[in-house]
Parts: C-alpha cells; structure tokens; sequence
C-alpha cells in the first residue's frame, strides 16, 4: 500500500456526526455541495503546510474555500457558475470588526422579539424556494 492510499485510510470518511450546514456553510443550499468534513480532512492529510495556496477548479459555493481559510490557508477558487462564485465570494469575505457589534446588538433585538412573539415576516415572493422554513 502507498503512503497516499495509507493517508486516506487513516479517515473514517463516514462522519457519522457530521453537520454539514454550520457556519457559513449553511448560507445559502446550493446543489451537489460536499460536506465541510471532506475537504477539511483532505487538506490537513496532503497540504504540505508552507505557503501554498489552496486551488479549488470547481469550487461551487465554495466548501473547501471556507475551509481551507479556517486551516489559516490562502485560497483560490473557480467556477463557471455566477450564483456560485457569488455565494462563494459571500462566504468568504471577512467581516469588518464593527460589524460584530452590530451584530450582536441585531440578534439581541431578534430574540428579544421572539420571545414575545411579535416577528412580522413580510410577504416575500417565493420565499420557500430561497430558504427553509426554521431560517
């Protein structure tokens, strides 16, 4: 057996307590897209830990870009798909600091609301194409 096919037997590539959808990974669905565990996990076995950037040809909605940068990696991706590369670009991009705060302040009012039931959803055309009912 080679050193690569005793690497990828070192995994237990079922991940059986996976989440797939956490963080920015549950943004937006986005059809065919892998679960984080598989990209993460292949680019801590075969990323030679220097400088090199992590290239993703196909990159969807960008999976293995999210990861590679949460391995503190730089990262490039490319794909055909204008909504891809969007979506990709969105989940990406760092956040300025200020926005945290912001954030925060945002949350607080929503969970304040819905604690006393008084969320007012306004008619969005489709709305259940684009998201699931929790989101």
């Amino acid at each position: 057996m080679n050193q690569t096919s005793k690497l990828l037997d070192s995994v237990d590539w079922d991940f059986n307590d996976a989440v797939a959808n956490t963080g920015t990974h549950s943004i937006h669905p986005y059809p065919a897209k892998f679960i984080p565990q598989i990209p993460r996990n292949l680019i801590k076995l075969f990323h030679p830990g220097d400088s090199s950037v992590v290239l993703d040809p196909f990159c969807g909605s960008g999976t293995t870009l999210v990861e590679s940068i949460d391995l503190g990696l730089n990262a490039w991706g490319i794909d055909v798909n204008p909504l891809a590369c969007l979506i990709a670009r969105v989940k990406t991009t760092p956040l300025p600091v200020k926005f945290y705060g912001i954030a925060k302040r945002v949350i607080y009012k929503a969970k304040e609301q819905l604690s006393k039931n008084t969320v007012l959803v306004p008619p969005i055309p489709r709305l259940d194409h684009w998201f699931k009912p929790d989101v």
